[in-house]
């Protein structure tokens, strides 16, 4: 459903003359995002990629330290 409603406002987008990702992705890990998780999202065009990094970790399974270093990682190669 998520992906039905993006791609139909990307699309009102782009006839607007806006500039959008060509893909999004992150559900799957969202605060949890590892470097093999990002790696893995890597496809031909702009990819958006849903995270929430951050300088402490949350209750409920939010790794933020894990997405700044997976980012970081990512960014180095």
């Amino acid at each position: 459903m998520f992906y039905a409603l993006g791609r139909r406002l990307a699309r009102r987008a782009t006839s607007a003359g806006l500039v959008v990702p060509d893909t999004f992705d992150g559900f799957t890990v969202s605060g949890r995002a590892s470097r093999l998780a990002l790696r893995e999202f890597r496809q031909s065009g702009v990819t958006e990629w849903m995270v929430h990094p951050g300088e402490r970790d949350e209750p409920g399974g939010y790794a933020r330290r894990q997405e700044v270093g997976a980012l970081r990682a990512w960014a180095a190669e």
